[in-house]
């Protein structure tokens, strides 16, 4: 849940397949604690947490299936998930605690579902999106998070492509 646009109180996180993974506990958008759930269900005891740490989520098997690593209270490095294939699900950067760099988005097969640019947490720059064969779906530019510049959309239709500027079509 949130307060005051902050996470608050306990938020759980899935798997691709929808399976939980995590707990974490937050005050007023400070992570206090954090706790794994394994593949029955079951919570492991609540881990307190220090500031600096990788949080890492393993499967029956021993395979790494989340991992994030945190930097004096905040996120700082990569966020990964991944397919119970082992595959790469998603890969964000962050940087004292803003989405900074590029991201990709994977389907089940491995191919790309979606990639581009965070600056600051925002969108900056190409961001992509793709069909599960590979194929084009729609190609954008942003600037400082809005649309901004030539956007393409591949549709049965056919090509679509406008023209944005600080998010308003031209």
């Amino acid at each position: 849940s949130y307060k005051k646009d902050e996470h608050h109180g306990v938020t759980r996180y899935y798997s691709p397949e929808g399976m939980p993974l995590l707990e974490k506990m937050y005050l007023e958008g400070d992570l206090l604690a954090w706790r794994v759930i394994n593949e029955n269900e079951e919570n492991s005891p609540w881990i307190d947490f220090s500031g600096t740490a990788t949080i890492s989520v393993k499967n029956s098997t021993s395979q790494v299936v989340f991992e994030e690593t945190y930097s004096d209270g905040v996120r700082h490095g990569y966020q990964r998930m991944y397919f119970s294939n082992g595959k790469l699900h998603e890969e964000y950067r962050y940087d004292r605690g803003d989405l900074h760099g590029p991201f990709v988005v994977n389907y089940p097969n491995g191919k790309v579902k979606e990639r581009g640019t965070f600056k600051r947490d925002e969108l900056d720059g190409k961001m992509e999106s793709f069909n599960p064969d590979g194929s084009a779906l729609v190609v954008e530019h942003y600037s400082m998070g809005s649309l901004h510049g030539k956007a393409t959309y591949f549709t049965k239709a056919g090509i679509k492509e406008y023209t944005f500027w600080d998010g308003i079509i031209e």
